[in-house]
């Protein structure tokens, strides 16, 4: 990977998960009807931030032209470590940011 390719991901990922009522706010992209298929990419989490998932909406739909995503937030019971989702936040963003890469470079299977 390239330090260009790093430097986009480094900012993506700025930003700690919020608190909330005793848990931690984590932020989700759906397509419900690729729920009901079972389709990949249906449900893309989880993200620090509403901007974040924003940003992921508008690259799933235009991976998946007809697919109409939806941003909504959910709480944990408990709180969970930053860390431990920053991981997993990580691996999201780094796929999602392919997905943009290969729009822009004219990649995508359209």
């Amino acid at each position: 990977m390239t330090s260009t390719y790093r430097a986009q991901i480094a900012k993506r990922l700025r930003g700690a998960f919020e608190k909330e009522y005793g848990g931690t706010v984590i932020w989700n992209v759906a397509c419900w009807a690729a729920v009901k298929e079972v389709a990949q990419h249906a449900i893309v989490r989880p993200f620090s931030t509403e901007d974040k998932a924003a940003w992921a909406k508008g690259v799933l739909e235009k991976e998946y032209p007809g697919r109409t995503y939806v941003l909504y937030k959910e709480r944990t019971r408990r709180p969970i470590e930053n860390e431990v989702l920053e991981q997993f936040e990580s691996m999201t963003c780094d796929e999602i940011f392919r997905m943009e890469l290969g729009h822009k470079i004219g990649l995508s299977e359209e």
